[in-house]
């Protein structure tokens, strides 16, 4: 099974590329859909991050409120870096049992589609180190600020510590 890392910033196309590949047959994985399983009730890592966060970022019905956890954790780096500590490791987890389900029914190519393929680190190892090769995907940063407003209803300064 060949394993292709697509990687790159906040909206330089990655999602698009990724609907590509899967047009022309391949399968996807996306980190982070992935880490939005690990925010599901009763799951690890909502028990961790109701425990780390309080339970003022639930919504109403109980849901980690992602809207509102990303406002603090955007606003400070070490709040970031608690939340990626709790949440990395577990996407790891779900990345390489999907893997392993793949390869199981025969796949011939996965792209995992992460941002931080490059950057998170579990047991000592890169989530690189989870594919064969690795394509990056860059965009002009005017282009990324529009695709960014539009689409996710973003400030500027929003964007830019999301950037």
């Amino acid at each position: 099974m060949k394993t292709i890392g697509l990687t790159g910033g906040i909206g330089t196309g990655k999602t698009e590329i990724a609907r590509m590949l899967s047009n022309l047959g391949a399968s996807v994985i996306s980190a982070d859909e992935m880490a939005h399983r690990t925010y599901e009730p009763d799951n690890p890592g909502w028990s961790q991050i109701i425990r780390e966060f309080g339970r003022d970022v639930l919504a109403v019905d109980g849901c980690i409120d992602r809207e509102i956890l990303g406002r603090r954790v955007f606003a400070d780096g070490a709040l970031l870096g608690r939340l990626n500590a709790i949440v990395h490791p577990l996407t790891a987890d779900l990345i390489q049992e999907e893997l392993i389900k793949l390869e199981d029914v025969g796949e011939q190519v996965v792209v995992i589609e992460a941002a931080l393929l490059m950057q998170v680190i579990r047991d000592d190892k890169k989530w690189n180190s989870l594919v064969d090769e690795i394509w990056l995907v860059n965009s002009d940063e005017s282009l990324v600020l529009d695709r960014l407003a539009l689409h996710r209803g973003l400030e500027l300064t929003e964007i830019r510590k999301r950037i």
